[in-house]
């Protein structure tokens, strides 16, 4: 029998990047990679369902390399997480961003953010083309459930997110980034991502129920799109979310 001519390399994903596979071991877990000529690493990685941008570390045959390296027979890839990676070595954004932008897919997360007062802009008829320049050119966390979003070779910060649920999703997204100290809970509008300025009755009082003016003293609008909000029934239920979310945040 001939001796197969296609080459082969082991690829391991150690930690949360499993996830990208569907695994939930905690212990590395590989694949095998088949390929022709000398392929660069990160093309086999992203054709095996893992993006760039959730790669913070890779050795090949136990040696550091870049996602430039080209493959060869017999190689073993281990690729690292951020759980795994050295924070010194990295731009904050990726550990503590400060600012996020979010494509169509996530829109009821946006309202828990700007609840929040994390600064998140979003735009349901965003392109893929205009959301990774709002990232690269504002350094904002590009916040996405497509995996090819993540896959394309100009995004530069990314994150997926894992859950499909808006309330877990948010309480995933304190466990994976350090937000604490950009928490500014109702000081943005929810509907534009403006900052809120606080301002007299006399100034909105055309924009307030007559009920509301009654019972009601205090009162906010956005800088950027003129809505006004004031402290509702809801306001207690919002308030809990919040208590909810900074203890998370906390640790």
């Amino acid at each position: 029998m001939k001796k197969s001519m296609t080459p082969k390399a082991t690829l391991i994903a150690r930690g949360s990047l499993q996830d990208f596979w569907g695994y939930s071991k905690e212990e590395a877990t590989s694949q095998a990679l088949v390929f022709e000529l000398h392929p660069a690493v990160k093309d086999l990685i992203e054709a095996s369902g893992i993006p760039h941008t959730a790669i913070f570390g890779l050795t090949v045959n136990g040696s550091r390399q870049t996602l430039d390296y080209n493959v060869g027979e017999n190689d073993v890839i281990t690729i690292y997480p951020f759980e795994e990676s050295d924070r010194s070595e990295l731009d904050s954004i990726f550990s503590q961003p400060r600012s996020f932008v979010v494509d169509v897919h996530l829109g009821k997360l946006v309202k828990n953010m700007r609840l929040l007062g994390l600064d998140t802009v979003f735009n349901k008829d965003w392109t893929d083309d205009n959301l990774i320049r709002i990232s690269n050119e504002q350094h904002r966390m590009l916040l996405t459930r497509d995996i090819q979003l993540l896959k394309n070779g100009n995004t530069q910060f990314g994150y997926w997110v894992r859950s499909q649920n808006p309330d877990e999703q948010i309480k995933e997204l304190f466990r994976r980034f350090s937000l604490a100290g950009y928490l500014a809970p109702f000081s943005r509008c929810m509907k534009c991502n403006g900052l809120l300025n606080e301002v007299p009755l006399s100034r909105i009082e055309d924009q307030v129920p007559p009920k509301v003016k009654k019972w009601q003293s205090r009162f906010f609008r956005c800088r950027d799109c003129g809505q006004v909000y004031w402290k509702g029934s809801h306001f207690e239920k919002l308030r809990e979310k919040v208590t909810e979310l900074t203890q998370i945040s906390d640790g």
